[in-house]
This record gives structure tokens, sequence and C-alpha cells, in this order.
């Protein structure tokens, strides 16, 4: 399997346990993603069973304002403020500065992938939120974003560099 930021997230996301993705639409983005990485994908509308403790739902859709909106008040009915993951196909990474939600889903945390340099620290950061806070969480990724490889630069810094690379990363998580 190529290294490339869509197949970390997916990667990512059957490690800490998620079987299942939901979505609107018959065929949601990130299709061949899923399947390579043994997930299984639901229309909301035809789920025969709703996720149980522990399992972590993931909802797959665009940012479309209907798809997005339909997933999230799904979400919010039958998951509430429990831990669920939201991977949200962008059209670019400069779409709107904050995602659609309705008033009774809030997010726990809020990234968009916008640089391959930087993919894999905001995936795993956003990823510990979610488990450890067991809340929901917000990945943007941009259409052009997802399939390029991951970065391999290696950083190198003293540990005063490295706690101000960590304050500024963490800050920016909730930022975009």
């Amino acid at each position: 399997m190529s290294n490339t930021i869509e197949n970390l997230i997916f990667n990512s996301l059957r490690d800490i346990g998620v079987r299942r993705a939901f979505g609107p639409r018959q065929v949601p983005p990130f299709t061949g993603t899923l399947n390579r990485n043994g997930i299984q994908y639901e229309i909301m509308d035809q789920v025969t069973s709703l996720p149980e403790f522990p399992e972590i739902p993931a909802f797959v859709t665009s940012s479309d304002y209907n798809d997005l909106s339909s997933c999230c008040t799904w979400a919010a009915h039958y998951i509430g403020d429990g831990p669920a993951v939201f991977i949200v196909e962008h059209g670019n990474a400069h779409g709107s500065a904050m995602p659609y939600t309705p008033p009774n889903l809030t997010f726990g945390a809020v990234t968009v992938i916008d640089n391959p340099a930087t993919a894999a620290w905001h995936i795993h950061n956003i990823l510990d939120f979610l488990v450890r806070e067991r809340r929901p969480v917000y990945i943007g990724v941009p259409r052009h974003i997802a399939t390029l490889p991951l970065s391999t630069v290696a950083y190198s810094a003293d540990e005063e560099g490295e706690e101000n690379a960590a304050n500024a990363a963490s800050a920016m998580l909730y930022i975009f």
C-alpha cells in the first residue's frame, strides 16, 4: 500500500478500532482507500445496526452543506458527544474557515490537512485526542492533497525548538 495521506488516515483509523464508516452517498469519497483498509462503508439511511461501545464510528463525506449536515445530524442523534471521526473531503485547501455543524454537534478538535510535511503529525495528534477525550473530531482533507505521498522530512531541533514547534502545531490544530 502506498504511503499517501489518505492511506495513513484510514490505516490509523483501522488501528484505533474503526471498522465501519457512514455517509449519505452511494459512492463516498475515498472509496478505494476504505476498501483497502478493510473499513466497511454504510449509507446512513440503510444502517441495520448502530455502533456500540467500544466501536468508534467514522463519517466519510464531502464538505457539501447537505452531505455534511446530514452526517452531523445523524451523529448527534445516535452518538451524541461520544467519540466519532469525520473525514471530510474538501474541494481545496482554502475552503471555508469553519466547517458547518448543526448546533447539536460540537467537535472536540478540528484540523484540515494542507501540507504533506505536517500531515502525519496532525493525523496522529487528532486521533490521539479522539481516543483520549472520547469526543467527535473533524479531519478535512482537500482532494488534491489526499493522494500525495507523506513527506519524509526529518525534523531535528534542540529541546526548546521542539517544544516551540509542538506548541505552535498544537495551536494550529484548532485554527485553519
